[in-house]
């Protein structure tokens, strides 16, 4: 389980006497100490501060190079446009400059998209009244699939495969048709 700690006995009187023997010398040890401080000479003659060690030089920022040294990261000292010197000269010994005839190197870049004539706005007059027609007709809520079905039953000739998504497309635009947890239903 784990040891078991000895009672103290007889012999706890010699270890506080140690104990006390430790503590005077460790005292003693520190006023010498300060006696020593104390005997140092001062900084000046008029009895100022104690002397300091020199001040250190200044840090470096980091890793890098310190800020507003002026060249780019990986850049070598010396290099780039010097002052005085045209523009596209600083390329390096036996390269000519760059000249604007030159063809440029990849992919050639897409042309602009040409606008397409924008589409007649739909005319959803016709569908939106047969719409309302059969919402009325039926006086309660009905789901949009079934209410496609009745305006085709009423008359409505259209072309489209999927109706019934149109009619609900028509149905969310509507102001006067609310849509209810049966269906869809004219407001008032």
């Amino acid at each position: 389980m784990g040891r078991r700690k000895k009672s103290v006995t007889s012999s706890g009187g010699d270890a506080l006497a140690a104990l006390k023997a430790a503590i005077a010398t460790k005292v003693a040890a520190i006023e010498s100490s300060v006696g020593r401080l104390q005997a140092l000479p001062t900084a000046s003659a008029g009895g100022g501060a104690p002397r300091r060690a020199a001040a250190a030089a200044p840090k470096r920022r980091g890793p890098g190079r310190p800020k507003g040294s002026g060249r780019g990261p990986g850049r070598p000292k010396g290099s780039g446009r010097k002052p005085g010197r045209p523009k596209g000269s600083g390329r390096g010994p036996g390269r000519p400059p760059k000249s604007a005839a030159a063809p440029k190197r990849g992919r050639p870049a897409k042309k602009a998209a040409t606008p397409k004539p924008a589409a007649p706005p739909k005319d959803y007059s016709a569908l939106d009244a047969a719409i309302r027609a059969a919402l009325a007709a039926a006086g309660s809520p009905v789901k949009a699939g079934d209410l496609a079905k009745q305006v085709v039953d009423n008359g409505f000739v259209t072309s489209s495969k999927a109706f019934h998504l149109e009619v609900g497309r028509r149905l969310a635009a509507l102001s006067d048709v609310a849509k209810t947890d049966g269906g869809y239903a004219l407001k008032g």
